[in-house]
């Protein structure tokens, strides 16, 4: 049990919310119908005998030894203009796009585009009635990345209560891509046969390299991360659905470095006291302009990221960030579709809005694909191959 669960005051706000959320019960129903398909795969990929007794005790490890975590960009600027880490302070609350006009993945209009379509597939007509509160987005971090569990999305996250497992529904991979495995913690199965079966693969579970034995380590709380994924398509999806409460919700948040001693960390230090979360920081990611590849997504890459290095040279969360604030152009909107950049030639900070476009993996190209974001993950994605990151933890 966690300090927080001594608290009665959240104990209190944790019954208020107390109730299904239709999206979950969606969710849940179809996973208990696939359960009995699921054990056969998770029997297959693990050759066990006693299913049953596994898929429960793998559950159970999930839900003691996992954390759900949610990236952001604590310094993108709102449709109001006030940083995310502003409105986090004047909230109190983690907003959806529909109220913020900021995505860490790729934004459309309200109540349609892409977004509706998957969302419709995942929840059915659960979210009709309510256009302005939709899914919040982030992951079931199993490996206890010291990045978040979806470091693309974002270069902080913050980590959520143990109570919040209820309210929240998985699919393994991205759900734009329509994932077959979704669940919930309390009919898990086929997200388990996901993981197991990618373990066969040769980048292993969640592009790990985990096998199949490392992967039950893992769920058991034995072994966890030791350094970031610096491939950052292998994550567990999580959907949350509910108000998502800084004071009732949230256990921590976790900043990268480059914003100490800025206004970021001035906000966030007021956030974290204001709403008893833990203010931590992670080891963070940075790129010499320099060293970007001109194999990565073309030769105009190196010159764009010594636009956006700082003084020294160098890309990181904060510099790309400070590039925002320096040309600041309109609002972020989500009443248009999809942003596109209008010039994909120029500097990408010209236009505010590309920084919002989807961080795509290596092997997509998309029209609509923002040349800054392509910085960002290369930036996100430097120091790899260092060897294995699940040492055992210490005793």
């Amino acid at each position: 049990m966690c300090e927080h669960d001594n608290d009665p005051q959240r104990r209190e706000d944790v019954r208020m919310i107390e109730g299904t959320h239709p999206a979950v019960s969606m969710v849940s129903d179809r996973a208990a119908n696939h359960r009995e398909a699921a054990r056969f795969r998770l029997a297959t990929a693990l050759d066990t005998d006693n299913v049953e007794l596994t898929d429960v005790q793998l559950t159970e490890g999930v839900a003691r030894n996992s954390r759900l975590t949610l990236n952001f960009h604590p310094d993108r600027r709102t449709k109001h203009g006030r940083t995310v880490a502003e409105g986090l302070l004047e909230n109190g609350f983690y907003l959806p796009q529909s109220h913020t006009g900021v995505s860490n993945g790729q934004r459309y209009p309200i109540g349609a585009g892409g977004r509706a379509r998957w969302e419709t597939s995942m929840f059915g007509n659960t979210y009709d009635e309510e256009l302005l509160s939709r899914p919040l987005y982030g992951a079931l971090d199993l490996t206890w990345d010291p990045h978040g569990g979806s470091p693309r999305f974002g270069s902080s996250y913050l980590v959520l209560e143990q109570h919040c497992m209820a309210r929240a529904t998985f699919c393994v991979g991205d759900s734009h891509n329509n994932p077959a495995d979704r669940g919930t913690i309390d009919n898990f199965t086929s997200i388990l046969a996901g993981l197991f079966e990618q373990t066969a693969r040769p980048n292993g579970a969640l592009d790990r390299a985990i096998g199949a034995d490392q992967l039950q380590q893992m769920l058991r709380g034995e072994v966890r991360a030791a350094e970031p994924a610096r491939q950052l398509d292998g994550y567990v999806e999580a959907q949350f659905h509910g108000e998502l409460s800084l004071h009732r919700d949230v256990r921590a948040i976790v900043l990268d470095p480059s914003y100490r001693s800025t206004e970021i960390e001035t906000v966030m230090t007021r956030a974290a006291s204001e709403f008893d979360a833990e203010l931590r920081w992670h080891g963070g990611s940075e790129l010499r302009a320099e060293a970007t590849p001109e194999d990565f997504r073309g030769p105009d890459m190196p010159a764009l990221a010594s636009e956006v290095a700082d003084a020294d040279g160098l890309v990181d969360a904060a510099a790309i960030g400070r590039r925002l604030i320096a040309e600041p152009g309109l609002c972020p909107s989500t009443e248009t579709g999809p942003l596109q950049s209008p010039h994909f030639g120029e500097p990408a900070w010209r236009r505010q809005q590309v920084f919002f476009g989807p961080l795509l993996d290596d092997t997509t190209v998309l029209d609509d694909e923002n040349p800054i974001n392509v910085i960002e993950r290369c930036q996100t994605m430097s120091d790899h191959n260092r060897g294995s990151p699940f040492p055992e933890l210490e005793q």
